[in-house]
């Protein structure tokens, strides 16, 4: 259970941090990227003042050795689309021939501006009808982006790596205490139940020796009522105990139509006598690797739930297989219910009409037992009310 617990806790608490990491180094990322291309923006905006040149007195906001740094190429195109003039003075790396097909490529595509390669470029309306393309080369800054990136990746993840190796460490040490206790908790369930079955054998025993010599009487009644009710809570909870305790079940193949339908038919008679009718559609032929016994008492406490809590005359038992799953469906009528899901009964000593409690002796033990053989057998269980009908449904 607390290496679930554990597991859980790791990957909300890993899933937090890459998201809060994602994030900063995300929005670092993209602040330099737009850094970047305000940079290159900057630039050809100070072109087009120039009509591809610089001016010799730079605008105010334009950095005064922006003119120095910036390597750019100017390309003119008429109105066809054709080459009418080229400006590669300000730098080297760029042949005729290049900055003919780079201009001629951003001309088709239709694009005022945008990247070409390392290269920013924007568009100047000229006499004519031309049109300037000016390419302002990017390539520091782009590559100091790159770089940052590609070290923001690296170190991010040599830090998530780092983080889940200490979340790993001291979550062990966090979860012990916790686990410690629960474990201390469960044994003294389990010591506790042990030590309640030598009394409540004596005031059994007892109790039929005072109707031996005196009779029976509304005390004696009582008294074995009382007593059965809290020896059947004292074994679900030691079950319910050991149950939990396990960390490994033993399974093995078995008819699982059959220990339905046997566990079922079982309770015909006590819920012939109060007037309530099982009736089964069991899908023949039904396997299943579990633990036969644990199976059997799940449909036991689910039977046993329905004929104590229903106030109608009949329970519906199903069973069948779908997407390689066995679901097991057990209804019974409920009109004292809400509407909706009813999860919360499988909690411990919770019962869905107290004013029943009385009249049915039900202990609210007995779901969180069937939750649990569930649980064991990576299965799970959900309970929901319609119409009046509560629903018991099993997937295994």
């Amino acid at each position: 259970m607390f290496g679930r617990v554990r597991k859980k806790f790791m990957i909300v608490a890993m899933c937090s941090i890459f998201i809060v990491l994602v994030s900063i180094l995300g929005t670092i990322n993209i602040v330099n990227y737009i850094g970047v291309v305000r940079v290159g923006d900057s630039a050809i905006a100070a072109l087009k003042e120039g009509g591809g040149q610089f001016n010799a007195r730079p605008e105010p906001e334009m950095p005064p050795e922006m003119p120095f740094y910036t390597r750019y190429f100017t390309v003119t195109l008429d109105g066809a689309g054709e080459i009418a003039e080229t400006d590669l003075n300000r730098i080297v790396s760029v042949t005729e021939e290049q900055a003919a097909g780079y201009a001629k490529d951003a001309f088709a595509s239709g694009s005022e501006s945008g990247f070409y390669g390392v290269f920013r470029y924007g568009v100047l309306e000229t006499s004519g009808g031309n049109k300037m393309y000016i390419f302002v080369d990017c390539s520091v800054g782009l590559d100091n982006f790159s770089n940052f990136l590609l070290a923001s990746i690296v170190i991010g993840g040599a830090g998530v790596a780092v983080v889940f190796v200490l979340i790993f460490v001291f979550s062990g040490r966090i979860m012990k205490p916790v686990a410690d206790s629960y474990k201390r908790q469960r044994q003294f369930i389990t010591d506790a139940g042990h030590e309640l079955k030598t009394p409540l054998t004596i005031i059994g025993a007892n109790t039929e020796l005072v109707e031996m010599q005196g009779g029976r009487s509304e005390w004696t009644r009582s008294i074995r009522e009382q007593t059965a009710r809290l020896s059947s809570l004292t074994e679900k909870l030691v079950y319910l105990a050991r149950t939990e305790e396990q960390t490994a079940v033993t399974m093995f193949e078995f008819s699982l139509s059959d220990a339905v339908e046997e566990s079922v038919k079982s309770f015909a008679a006590v819920a012939g006598s109060r007037g309530v009718t099982i009736a089964c559609d069991i899908r023949k032929g039904i396997s299943y690797i579990g633990n036969e016994e644990m199976i059997r008492r799940l449909v036991a406490l689910l039977a046993d739930n329905a004929i104590k809590y229903t106030d109608g005359n009949f329970i519906k038992v199903s069973l069948k297989t779908e997407k390689n799953r066995c679901i097991m469906k057990m209804s019974n009528a409920a009109s004292y219910m809400e509407d909706g899901d009813l999860d919360g009964l499988f909690e411990r000593f919770v019962r869905g009409d107290t004013s029943r409690n009385s009249e049915t002796g039900g202990s609210g033990i007995g779901l969180s037992v069937a939750r649990a053989i569930a649980e064991a057998h990576k299965g799970k269980i959900k309970a929901e009310c319609r119409g009046g009908i509560v629903d018991f449904t099993v997937t295994l």
